[in-house]
């Protein structure tokens, strides 16, 4: 950090605010200014703004003055400035490279704390002031000029520039953008394909307005929630959701509108999780906000003080409301969006659950709320992360996921059963890509029952989703919801389902050491066997003879020369294992326990084979074998016996028969076509 020493310009106003009808630009020269003078790409430019005395002592008298009022006092004849109102004061950044390109970044109203000597709360630490930080790909000088404004009094200072330096990177990977085909991620700076996997981890533990602890949270509270992502950084997860909802969560803004004082020691411990993510490569979806505060949690709802505002429906078509809304954006934006690690935003979650007296919100005012908060973040803010939206349902039209500056498609869906579960999330993904032809994440998912009973059952449900969707065409694996239910609060990561991660990122990392991971360029479609064309054709009464007890989840590339997937036996399912038939799922296929894979037994009706389909005619694919698990049984035999194939004149290959005899029959696989 540099300290930016100089003369202090005196206000003609001696330190004190009046309210002026005429605007007087001012040069100010901090006697001291905290900076980085130096970044390498991507990394955190953080400038600590000092304020002129005459605004910052009207900043107080906001803040001193708001404490002992009501959460709707901004909407009173207030006294002083609100700092996180833009319309009271904008602070505005200028960075511009040497080159002559500019960017704009905006300041946020910003206390710094530190714990307590037992480590149990928050204390401040120095004086707050406005904070901006930025992060760049361009090497080279840059300069930042600061621009303060204030509207309301009628004030403008501009700041003597500053100079830093941005240097090479090497490691650099940048943020997540869309790949060419719009299919799925890479990182910016590399160009390299990302295929995410990961979990929800959405928020710390739920504090109910009757608790005591209720809005008066300690700092165990959110180490606690640290705690899941060290977990699952363990286990190499690269893709967390998160929420900032709620009056448990980081959120900035929860019962007081547009005053978010009280919020800021919890929003640095979220500053703490954006950095432990940029340091373990992961990258996070947030959710800006959902349907909760709306039902459940109108009664501390802000925007309900709004004149206009007397029911949840009426905050998306007021135009104060959507004003205070922005508001809150820009800050979340100008806190974290600096860092490559904040991938995606979800600008609200299952807004279609969002009703009042059994009236839902329209269709068209959710495309134009939507739209409107889109174009906000793309045209004003301008941050160069994507952005996306959610439904509990489907989005119908007008489609908010046909929109051009919404990048991504995200799909909800819960199930327990194996064919309304693995096999309709396949469905799903193809239906919608084929639809809004954009990436697809679906971003939860889980057992639909009174939250993850079946879920807890067996580590069945989690690894055949994990391994099956991230052969279903969408970006990556399903980001799977009860995370505390995966995650038990004293076990070790080594002994949860969430340590199937480990195994499917090695598998990622065979990928890229092959060179396969080229997504840009090649085409990968989903191909899953046995297919079923309709729902109807779900529910085959029995494994029948046509089709094989093994099923696969497969991508296949436009060239038609790699393979990749996983395959496994498909009466290796949860409801199998339970030995109870009313827990069995009445969709489900017939068999009420697994059944052994048995190459060796003629009798058996039931076939049990790989095959892949729509290949080359008369090609021969060399294929290896990978694990899913530690010390997987019979993966020598696999390895040893079945290392290629070949396709007849259709292009059918033929079929792969396990070298063995067992019930599990569970592998990840690569397949390349012989020159």
């Amino acid at each position: 950090m540099k300290y930016l020493l100089g003369l202090l310009f005196i206000s003609f106003f001696g330190g004190s605010v009046m309210a002026q009808t005429i605007s007087y630009t001012q040069l100010y020269i901090p006697t001291q200014s905290t900076y980085t003078d130096s970044i390498k790409q991507y990394e955190k430019f953080e400038y600590l703004i000092p304020l002129h005395d005459s605004i910052r002592n009207a900043i107080s008298l906001f803040i001193n003055d708001s404490m002992a009022h009501t959460p709707d006092y901004v909407l009173s004849n207030y006294s002083g400035i609100n700092p996180y109102n833009p319309n009271d004061i904008d602070v505005s950044v200028r960075f511009v490279h040497e080159s002559g390109q500019e960017i704009i970044r905006y300041g946020f109203y910003y206390q710094q704390f530190e714990y307590s000597s037992d480590t149990s709360y928050w204390v401040p630490k120095d004086s707050a002031t406005f904070l901006v930080r930025f992060s760049t790909n361009i090497t080279g000088n840059w300069n930042a000029h600061v621009r303060v404004e204030s509207e309301k009094y009628g004030l403008i200072y501009t700041y003597k520039p500053i100079e830093f330096t941005c240097t090479p990177d090497s490691l650099a990977r940048g943020y997540l953008q869309k790949t060419k085909n719009n299919r799925y991620f890479e990182y910016s700076h590399t160009n390299k394909t990302f295929v995410m996997h990961g979990l929800n981890i959405p928020h710390p533990k739920v504090v109910p307005p009757n608790s005591p602890l209720f809005k008066k949270y300690s700092v165990l509270h959110f180490k606690e929630y640290a705690a899941y992502f060290e977990k699952a950084a363990k286990a190499r997860c690269n893709f967390i959701r998160v929420a900032l909802i709620g009056s448990y969560t980081s959120a900035p803004e929860f019962d007081v509108l547009s005053n978010f004082t009280n919020r800021q020691a919890f929003m640095q411990e979220f500053d703490s999780i954006i950095e432990f993510a940029e340091t373990h490569g992961m990258y996070l979806e947030i959710i800006g906000d959902s349907f909760g505060p709306y039902l459940m949690g109108w009664q501390f709802n802000p925007y309900k003080h709004i004149s206009d505002v007397s029911t949840p429906l009426d905050v998306f078509n007021s135009a104060e409301a959507r004003m205070y809304y922005k508001h809150r954006i820009r800050y979340i934006f100008s806190r974290w969006g600096y860092s490559p690690a904040f991938s995606t935003y979800q600008i609200i979650n299952e807004i279609d659950q969002i009703s009042y007296n059994s009236e839902k919100l329209l269709r068209t005012t959710i495309f134009s709320w939507t739209s409107e908060m889109a174009d906000y973040i793309t045209n004003t803010l301008q941050y160069p992360i994507m952005l996306t939206s959610n439904y509990a349902g489907f989005d119908m039209k007008p489609y908010v996921f046909a929109l051009d500056n919404i990048d991504v498609v995200t799909i909800h869906y819960y199930g327990n059963f194996r064919n309304h579960d693995i096999l309709n999330l396949y469905g799903r993904v193809k239906t919608d890509w084929k639809t809004f032809n954009k990436p697809i994440i679906i971003d939860e998912t889980g057992g639909h029952h009174s939250y993850g009973t079946y879920d807890k059952i067996s580590p069945l449900l989690y690894k055949n989703r994990l391994f099956s969707t991230t052969f279903s065409g969408g970006a990556g694996s399903a980001i799977q919801y009860y995370w505390d239910v995966y995650l038990p609060k004293n076990a070790p990561v080594e002994q949860t389902c969430i340590w199937y991660h480990s195994y499917l990122d090695e598998f990622i990392s065979i990928l890229d050491s092959l060179t396969i991971t080229n997504f840009n360029t090649l085409q990968f479609e989903p191909q899953r066997y046995p297919e079923y064309t309709n729902k109807n054709m779900y529910n085959f009464k029995e494994y029948d003879l046509e089709h094989s007890l093994i099923e696969q989840f497969a991508l296949i590339d436009s060239s038609k020369n790699t393979i990749i997937g996983w395959t496994h036996n498909r009466s290796q399912y949860w409801a199998n294992h339970t030995g109870d038939s009313t827990v069995w799922p009445s969709d489900d296929d017939i068999p009420t326990k697994p059944i052994a894979i048995d190459w060796k037994n003629t009798n058996n009706s039931l076939h049990t084979f790989v095959t892949f389909t729509q290949l080359p005619p008369n090609a021969t694919y060399k294929i290896t074998w990978y694990s899913t698990k530690e010390n997987q049984k019979n993966m020598e035999k696999m390895k040893n016996c079945i290392n290629s194939f070949t396709t007849d004149e259709n292009g059918n290959s033929e079929q792969i028969f396990p070298p063995f005899s067992d019930i599990e029959f569970d592998f990840l696989f690569i397949a390349q076509k012989n020159k």
